[in-house]
């Protein structure tokens, strides 16, 4: 089952230098809200990760 997520964030960003950016005019409720989606994606991503190593011992 998959279930979206939307949500709203307000902010600014700017690159500072090569590679490197700042994050302005965001509220502080805004700052959970991203990490509590960095917090899904990185939990994702090791769900992922792991399914692909496993399908990969299965077909050798």
């Amino acid at each position: 089952m998959l279930s979206i997520l939307i949500i709203s964030l307000r902010f600014k960003i700017h690159q500072v230098s090569n590679g490197l950016f700042q994050i302005s005019n965001i509220s502080s409720r805004d700052l959970r809200k991203a990490l509590f989606i960095k917090e899904i994606l990185m939990d994702l991503r090791k769900v992922l990760y792991t399914r692909e190593i496993q399908s990969r011992h299965i077909k050798l």
